[in-house]
């Protein structure tokens, strides 16, 4: 019988991809027809049966409007003409974007506009525009205007409409999501909707949605250091991934070069065999971070001279969330 362990590393070593998505694609929408109704790379549209499809500007007299575009020559407008749900975001025009944060960082920022086709401060036809961020089953809503508590100081050319002129989203998706990692898929969605009737559409705009630098999760590591003549502590550290499942593997074959071997980049030779066969809570083998997402051993006695190949893997929620660089140390 092959070890569930085993057979789990196995598995996730032929089919894992553990690059990100890209970060934000197209986040300018340059890509696109200018004019068209095709989102870019990266990004999907869709709209409540009956709706108004999506479209690229700058679009036949539409050449410029509230500040956009923000970032190049094109952005992207979305039209509400079906009945919509304030509270569920049903019935609307959509655009969406899944991403990781990747390198990047993990400020996102987005330009956003909208123009209500009611008059501002009537509850009876409360038209919206809302943008929020998933991560697995949890939902954040970052902006929501509607036409009976918004503010529209300036107007829309393009359409003629009360608008809240050009507000730049800006928000920290570690503070909003804490246990996120690198590669952790995101989803990012911006609705327009109608409410109390479809007699007149309200319309969104939406341009340069990018990360930056804000707080950077530090990656996954696995490092030994030294401790007084012929003594090493062992140190996994992942700060972003408190209590996970961790395999800390160690290669007596060395792969040459250093990163080309078949588990991620080392040699499944009999010690790693060994490890990876080991049950969770074997140390130093196999184990999971403590609250601070860190597991440290040692010091402990290595024999001077002797070189292995090392990774690391962390496992959440059956996947993998990190792998370390497979390296090499001489002790």
């Amino acid at each position: 019988m092959i070890p569930m362990s085993l057979f789990k590393l196995a598995i996730l070593a032929a089919t894992s991809c553990v690059t990100a998505l890209g970060q934000v694609q197209n986040g300018s929408f340059e890509s696109a027809v200018a004019g068209g109704t095709v989102m870019p790379a990266g990004w999907s549209s869709s709209v409540s049966t009956g709706g108004s499809a999506t479209r690229i500007l700058p679009y036949l007299s539409c050449a410029t409007d509230v500040g956009f575009p923000s970032d190049g020559a094109k952005w992207t407008r979305l039209t509400s003409s079906v009945m919509g749900t304030l509270t569920a975001f049903t019935g609307v025009s959509k655009i969406e974007s899944t991403f990781t944060i990747g390198a990047a960082g993990s400020l996102l920022t987005l330009d956003v506009a909208f123009a209500t086709g009611e008059n501002p401060g009537d509850p009876s036809w409360n038209d919206f525009m809302a943008v929020t961020v998933t991560v697995g089953a949890t939902t954040q809503t970052i902006y929501l205007v509607d036409t009976t508590a918004g503010s529209f100081p300036t107007t829309m050319v393009c359409s003629n409409r009360p608008c809240t002129g050009k507000i730049t989203l800006s928000q920290n998706l570690v503070t909003l999501f804490p246990t996120i990692t690198t590669t952790t898929p995101i989803t990012l969605r911006v609705y327009v909707g109608n409410g109390g009737d479809t007699a007149v559409p309200s319309f969104g705009y939406v341009d340069k949605v990018t990360l930056s630098s804000s707080v950077v999760i530090p990656p996954l590591s696995l490092s030994f250091l030294p401790s007084g003549p012929g003594n090493w502590i062992m140190k996994t550290n992942a700060p972003a991934l408190p209590g996970a499942e961790v395999f800390n593997l160690v290669a007596l074959n060395l792969s040459l070069p250093t990163g080309s071997g078949p588990l991620f980049g080392i040699a499944f030779d009999s010690l790693v065999l060994e490890q990876a066969m080991s049950p969770l809570g074997t140390v130093p083998w196999h184990v999971n971070l403590d609250g601070a997402g860190v597991f440290q051993i040692g010091p402990f006695g290595i024999p001077a001279g002797l070189s292995v190949d090392y990774i690391a893997i962390a496992i959440v929620g059956g996947a993998v969330s990190q792998v370390t660089p497979a390296s090499n140390i001489t002790f």
